[in-house]
């Protein structure tokens, strides 16, 4: 009788392409959203605008894109290309408006 010994179990890389770069996203967006929420909570509390629009504009980097991303991957509603676009014109309008926190307000 011959014992068979297991080995470890062939992974294909395949799934780890796609796996990994959604849990990064998906911590970013949760980052961005503890980041907002404690921006928010200053806006409240002193009334600064600026607060406000750095809280906009920090959604607006980090967690939308990735509910944008996410509802195209699971609807297949828009080509990639046009979810590509759609993310870097969150990113443009994020970046304006914490730029505009700093000098406007």
């Amino acid at each position: 009788m011959s014992e068979h010994v297991a080995g470890p179990v062939p992974v294909s890389l395949a799934a780890y392409s796609e796996t990994v770069p959604l849990v990064i996203a998906g911590l970013l967006a949760g980052v961005g959203i503890f980041v907002a929420y404690q921006g928010y909570r200053g806006y409240v509390r002193n009334r600064n605008r600026t607060l406000l629009f750095l809280t906009a504009g920090i959604l607006l980097l980090t967690t939308i894109p990735f509910v944008v991303e996410s509802w195209v991957r699971v609807t297949n509603a828009l080509a990639p290309s046009q979810s590509i676009l759609i993310a870097q014109l969150l990113n443009v309008l994020g970046l304006v408006l914490i730029l505009y926190g700093f000098t406007r307000t």
